[in-house]
């Protein structure tokens, strides 16, 4: 009997971790392809930096296809990204043609041409892209209404959490999210955007679906190796900053300039990857126990390195430390008005869980450890289901459907 086929479309690194815990667990039930479409580069090595994840793709023997090159200007964009060239003059030349050209193409491409010529040439009977707005000319909805008119199954993933975490926010101006007619649509809880319309599917967060977090964290490929042997190793998250609230990077700031120097301490920070190239950090890279990641660390990587996990209170990276029991800090994020009055729901769901005002509170010694209650993990993290496979549930569930 022939397996079902999936399409997986990836774009940008929150959908490509999901889309990989879904499709470690698929290899036993599909036979599975994926496509990359990026905002920004044609080229999967040249659009998402995480070297974590393309490493769980290609040791499990996945390869991804530029989306672009089943076009005939795609695939001379190709070749002129790949063209070897001694002459370094001659290859930044080329490099500079190449952006030209792929600025061109994505902007005057046919993309129903193209999504018609992906769904022509791999017969999905089963697509999954992530939760990519619903616009006019944009290719992930273009290939979603392709795949409708073939009735091809789609299901639309989420990326994280922390939509739970900003319900508040979301109640007080409450705008309709996209419908996505006719996808079925992966929500991580009964907490998250959009819960109750008739085609939102409780999933969880398949990214931090307990066996995949394992596996990952068994993984040594790209572990961190800095300062191992101090006795506090402090790992910060500067997540995006959102409309509602700060993404309380300025504590942050203060914490690794109190800790600085200091020879039992050593700190790691990854920054959002559309973030970290927008700040001036030199001041912070002249701090000697202190080292700055951008995209190409995966987040599991800097929660197994580090004792102590800091993140603000809407950062879906909570999570992790809180299942794999690291001592974590939560950061009373600032808000702009009106929302200044609602809190993260992450605050007092554990008495474990360490929150904090500011820099001040900020105590190395008298930091708890997360405690092995999940309740407050499996009702916003996993959406109740526990610590199954959520990445093969949410597989198995569309090929029963």
């Amino acid at each position: 009997m022939n397996k079902p086929v999936v399409l997986y479309l990836i774009r940008s690194e929150a959908d490509l971790e999901r889309i990989v815990s879904i499709a470690i667990s698929g290899k036993k039930y599909a036979d599975q392809h994926f496509i990359y479409y990026g905002d920004i580069h044609i080229l999967f090595d040249y659009g998402i930096k995480n070297r974590f994840q393309k490493h769980l793709l290609s040791s499990n023997g996945f390869k991804v296809l530029d989306a672009v090159t089943f076009l005939y200007l795609g695939k001379i964009y190709k070749i002129l990204k790949h063209l070897k060239v001694k002459n370094r003059t001659v290859r930044e030349t080329l490099d500079i043609g190449a952006r030209i050209f792929n600025k061109f193409i994505y902007t005057f491409q046919d993309k129903n041409k193209l999504s018609n010529k992906l769904l022509n040439k791999l017969k999905p009977s089963i697509l999954i892209t992530d939760n990519a707005e619903e616009r006019l000319d944009y290719f992930p909805h273009c290939l979603r209404q392709a795949a409708i008119k073939r009735n091809i199954k789609i299901h639309v993933t989420g990326h994280g959490p922390a939509g739970g975490l900003h319900k508040e926010y979301h109640e007080y101006k409450m705008t309709i999210p996209s419908t996505f007619k006719n996808c079925i649509v992966g929500i991580c809880s009964k907490h998250d955007y959009g819960y109750g319309m008739p085609n939102r599917m409780i999933t969880g967060d398949p990214a931090d679906g307990y066996p995949h977090l394992l596996l990952k964290h068994d993984e040594t490929y790209d572990d961190i190796d800095f300062y191992n042997e101090r006795k506090y190793k402090i790992g910060f998250f500067m997540s995006a900053p959102f409309e509602t609230c700060t993404n309380s990077w300025s504590i942050m700031e203060d914490i690794m300039l109190d800790y600085s120097f200091r020879e039992d301490v050593a700190m790691a920070a990854k920054f959002h990857p559309r973030l970290y190239k927008l700040g001036d950090y030199r001041y912070l890279k002249k701090i000697d126990n202190l080292k700055l990641y951008g995209p190409e660390l995966d987040r599991t990587r800097l929660v197994k390195w580090a004792d102590i996990v800091v993140c603000s209170d809407h950062c879906s990276m909570l999570f992790e430390g809180m299942i794999l029991q690291k001592k974590v800090v939560a950061i009373h994020s600032k808000k702009v008005r009106p929302f200044a009055s609602f809190k993260s729901k992450i605050h007092g769901c554990d008495p474990s869980m360490n929150s904090i005002y500011s820099a001040n509170e900020f105590n190395l010694d008298g930091l708890t450890q997360y405690t092995s209650d999940t309740k407050f993990i499996d009702e916003y993290c996993w959406g109740g289901l526990g610590k199954i496979d959520l990445g093969k549930n949410i597989l198995k569930e569309i090929l029963d459907d």
